[in-house]
């Protein structure tokens, strides 16, 4: 996707984090939706674009350092890939987010870790979060649809690195005729339960379609994946239905603890 100065400005967001600024605008053309994000400081800027279908994943990557993680994850959205390196320095620890690929061979923004309770990534991933959400809730990108829109995925090349230091993502090109929402493709969900996170991603390849149902387990983010064929999605949902039911039978049958005297 190119970007220019004349792309329409969705969504606007400043954030202050010790003597640094962030600009976050969501904006848009022809081809969707996409976030800028510009770290200004002492007269100089640098920036990173996220395409809107990364964005979800992107802000994911950061609840991990938000979280306390001390290692590196890299993230893979079409043509770019994010690196997050937490590192320290005499003025304290913060988060280096660098962008390869697409227009610019390589640029990146640092955030400051903001002291011990990470405040200066809680509000970083505040604003990203924010923006998700509203975006989420906007009406399809003007002349986005049907254009061949990107998606959110993990990785459909079964390439996905076992490696519990690497957070991967890759956008998958949708085809022709693929449901838009918000002008990005099907929307990624994720469900969570414990130490566990469910993503559940729309893809295509040469051979069809299919929903991607990934769980990603504890820190190491150790994972396992089931691939459903579009084809057979009423009857997995019916199957699945079935047993939604029999969860909810089973616990109101469930015998209450008795209190004896």
């Amino acid at each position: 996707m190119a970007y220019t100065n004349a792309d329409k400005e969705v969504v606007s967001k400043t954030l202050k984090v010790e003597s640094k600024l962030f600009y976050f605008d969501l904006k848009e053309n022809s081809r969707g939706r996409y976030l800028k994000i510009s770290e200004k400081t002492q007269g100089t800027r640098s920036t990173v674009i996220v395409p809107a279908n990364g964005i979800s994943w992107f802000r994911e990557v950061v609840k991990y350092f938000v979280d306390g993680s001390p290692d590196s994850k890299e993230l893979t959205t079409e043509s770019k890939v994010f690196t997050f390196d937490p590192g320290e320095n005499a003025r304290g620890g913060f988060l280096r987010i660098a962008e390869k690929g697409g227009a610019a061979s390589r640029s990146l923004i640092i955030i400051p870790k903001g002291g011990e309770t990470n405040v200066g990534y809680r509000d970083f991933y505040g604003v990203i979060d924010a923006i998700h959400n509203e975006n989420l809730n906007l009406p399809a990108a003007s002349g986005a649809e049907g254009a061949g829109v990107l998606m959110d995925g993990l990785s459909l090349d079964d390439n996905i690195s076992n490696n519990s230091n690497t957070f991967f993502a890759n956008g998958v090109v949708g085809a022709p005729g693929t449901a838009n929402h918000g002008g990005q493709g099907m929307p990624n969900q994720m469900v969570r339960s414990g130490q566990k996170r469910f993503f559940f991603d729309v893809g295509s390849n040469a051979r069809g379609s299919y929903l991607r149902i990934t769980e990603v387990v504890g820190a190491g983010n150790d994972r396992s994946s089931v691939v459903v064929p579009t084809e057979v999605l009423d009857e997995f949902y019916g199957v699945l239905g079935t047993w939604v039911t029999e969860a909810h039978t089973r616990a109101a049958n469930q015998p209450q603890g008795v209190i004896t005297s």
